[in-house]
Parts: C-alpha cells; structure tokens; sequence
C-alpha cells in the first residue's frame, strides 16, 4: 500500500514538472516573438487614414505590425520537443 503511494506521488511530480516546464518553454517563445517584432504605435484614434498615411512615408501599416507579432506568437508551442 505505501509503495502504491509512493509510485503515484512519483508520477503527480513528474507530471507537474513536465507542466511547469513546457509552460516556462512556451513563455520564453512568446517573449522572444514579442521582443523580436516591434510594437505597434496605433494611437487610440488610430484610423485607416494612419495606416495608409504611414505606408505612403515608408513605415509599415499598424494592422501588418500586429499581423506578424500574432503569426510569431501562434508559431509557439508547449511542447518543447
């Protein structure tokens, strides 16, 4: 019976590690997404107009900013391996 006890206390502890590590994993990715794409600049009167005024000086649109932090992000998983 205790050696029961001991197996499964064995098996919660591999589990919950085997969790806090693949959630560490998974922040680490969102972190380095996040800190590889800049952040967006959309004042919160932003419009359309700003869009289209900032790729008419060069810049990238709000919209393609936030595009590629969300593509980068959704490319992490949990599961490390």
């Amino acid at each position: 019976m205790r050696r029961t006890g001991l197996v499964a206390a064995a098996i919660v502890a591999v589990i919950a590690l085997m969790w806090i590590g693949s959630e560490m994993h998974y922040r680490n990715c969102v972190n380095a997404a996040v800190a590889s794409t800049p952040p967006p600049q959309r004042q919160p009167t932003a419009s359309v107009e700003q869009d289209i005024e900032n790729v008419l000086n060069g810049k990238p649109a709000i919209a393609a900013v936030e595009t590629s932090r969300a593509q980068a992000v959704d490319a992490c998983s949990r599961v490390p391996f």
